[in-house]
């Protein structure tokens, strides 16, 4: 079977030197998979990675079957394959919908796809002619994710998808992103501090710790071992 994304035995960093260090991951289309772990423990250098924002130093990378090419994010992004980076990175002096046409023109898409982003994000609607800056942090939120909606991707990677956000609009958001996973055959992976939430809405999770998978398994499976997950949080780095 070929995985919507993959990273096997991959080694990545920045300026030569490893954070990511042989980690073997992959997602398939319509699984949503959260990716765990403390503050520098490899997540950020992970999406990268697969959005060929860094190069591996070692092993496969590889996204829709074909393996990344480290350098030229865009092509990735036209190829299907998004990025929903924890700035959110909305253009704030344009409208709601100028956002959204971006996305559809930045792949060429000519089909309109606001219906489609309103559809999973209706709280967008009265927003659609005001400026992204003067939005709220949930709704930036809606409107990056959306954004990366209107372009139709097939794989979906979400950097930190409730930085700055009340539980409650988290709570909002995760079951519209399993939503969008299962009805759009979309693979997203996904990155959140919200351990317990984002496993109740998730497939499979894997834990990084020092750069390293140190767990991984089916949500519930972990949701329901909480000690077995703490302590994968708390893996010392070897010493070398």
């Amino acid at each position: 079977m070929t995985h919507a994304i993959e990273l096997s035995a991959a080694t990545s960093g920045y300026a030569g030197v490893p954070v990511l260090r042989g980690v073997d991951l992959h997602v398939d289309p319509g699984e949503v998979v959260a990716l765990l772990g403390g503050n520098g423990a490899g997540k950020t250098t992970a999406l990268l990675t697969l959005a060929g924002v860094l190069k591996s130093i070692h092993g496969v990378v590889r996204a829709l079957g074909e393996p990344v090419k480290a350098g030229r994010p865009y092509r990735q992004a036209r190829n299907g394959v998004v990025l929903v980076p924890d700035d959110r990175s909305v253009f704030a002096n344009l409208t709601c919908r100028e956002n959204l046409k971006l996305a559809r023109v930045s792949r060429n898409l000519r089909s309109e796809t606001e219906d489609l982003v309103l559809q999973y994000f209706p709280a967008l609607r009265p927003k659609l002619t005001v400026p992204a800056g003067q939005l709220s942090g949930g709704e930036q939120q809606m409107l990056a994710v959306g954004r990366a909606l209107a372009s139709r991707p097939r794989v979906l990677m979400i950097d930190e998808l409730s930085l700055g956000l009340a539980p409650l609009v988290v709570q909002e958001m995760l079951p519209t992103i399993r939503t969008i996973a299962a009805e759009l055959d979309t693979a997203i992976l996904l990155v959140e501090q919200h351990v317990d939430l984002v496993l109740e809405h998730s497939d499979r999770a894997y834990v990084l710790n020092h750069g390293r998978i140190a767990l991984s398994g089916d949500s519930a499976d972990l949701l329901a071992d909480k000690t077995t997950l703490r302590a994968s949080y708390l893996v010392e780095e070897p010493v070398r």
